[in-house]
């Protein structure tokens, strides 16, 4: 049977159409082979960009060309670095308008044009959210909301093919982050608790879409999925966001992103997708009980949102169920957690 799902941390509704379940074999195959060095390509390594350089991990200081990692000011923003007057901005309380204020950088993880998260190995993304967690602190210092986040292939809107993440700082809250604390604050005056530490509890105890977890991280297939294999990652111990998260559950999540990918990469033969890390800014000090960080990954092109959605307003109608996803998505050998 068809269901119409909610989802618990954002509210939106998805129809989980069951009778429409497409097989995984109809995603589309294996992208061409590329070489780990492009000459056309900005990013890869001996090019000499005129834009500030705003992180790096570099293990051969000797050549500042030969670098591991790297991020900078993005070389095409969309938005506006410093206020400023600008007379052409016209009020209207029909056709309103404002400057949109923030920073864009971007995070080559990179030096080889060719590496996918699937083929990196744990020291090279251990790097990345070394680099995320450097550049969120930052950030968070001058911003409202700092939203990290990467997009991969065709139907994910990637326009450079080498291997990066970006990072956008906005002068204000998204309104799905906004609604995200809405809800996670009504569940807390309701219950008392976390609603994403109840939402662990929960698939734990049911284990249907539970597709991997270790000592500090569960990766789940969304009760309420809008993209087909969707994942979700959080971490088991209470955090609001990535600072909050030690060396050691680095190295966890490193495995966690190591098995994610390669199944994604197997088993759906390597499919466009984005994610971002959601996390959350603690504006009062009572925030700390209720909001918990997480990572959601998005596979694209599956299927795509038609009349039906963008008429009623239902965001998705999902053929894959998530528990479907949870079972194809899961290692061969699963580990037993301890805690």
């Amino acid at each position: 049977m068809n269901e119409l799902r909610i989802c618990p941390i954002a509210g939106e509704k998805v129809i989980i159409a069951k009778k429409r379940a497409k097989r995984f074999r109809d995603v589309k195959g294996p992208k061409p082979f590329a070489a780990n060095y492009k000459k056309t390509c900005p990013f890869c390594y001996g090019k000499k960009l005129k834009i500030k350089e705003t992180f790096r991990i570099d293990w051969n200081l000797m050549d500042k060309y030969d670098w591991d990692l790297r991020g900078f000011l993005n070389l095409t923003p969309f938005l506006e670095t410093k206020k400023k007057k600008n007379k052409d901005i016209k009020k209207s309380d029909l056709l309103k308008t404002t400057i949109p204020y923030g920073e864009a950088e971007v995070l080559v993880e990179n030096r080889e044009h060719n590496k996918q998260l699937a083929t990196m190995t744990p020291l090279e993304l251990e790097e990345i959210f070394i680099a995320y967690k450097n550049r969120y602190e930052d950030l968070a210092k001058g911003w409202k909301e700092v939203l990290i986040f990467r997009n991969y292939g065709f139907f994910a809107g990637q326009s450079i093919t080498h291997p990066h993440s970006q990072i956008i700082a906005l002068n204000q809250e998204g309104p799905r982050v906004k609604k995200e604390k809405e809800r996670a604050l009504n569940y807390f005056k309701k219950h008392k608790k976390c609603l994403i530490c109840d939402l662990i509890a929960e698939e734990k105890r049911k284990k249907e879409r539970v597709i991997f977890e270790n000592e500090a991280f569960i990766v789940l297939a969304p009760w309420a999925s809008m993209y087909p294999y969707e994942i979700l990652i959080i971490p088991k111990t209470h955090q609001n966001n990535i600072l909050d998260f030690s060396l050691e559950e680095i190295n966890y999540l490193t495995e966690v992103f190591s098995n994610v990918f390669k199944s994604l990469n197997d088993k759906l033969f390597d499919p466009s997708y984005n994610y971002y890390l959601r996390n959350y800014r603690i504006n009062q000090k009572r925030e700390e009980k209720f909001l918990h960080w997480f990572i959601r990954i998005m596979p694209r092109g599956i299927s795509i949102p038609a009349g039906f959605e963008l008429a009623t307003g239902i965001e998705a109608v999902n053929v894959i169920p998530p528990e479907n996803a949870a079972k194809l998505l899961r290692p061969k050998k699963e580990r037993t957690s301890k805690k």
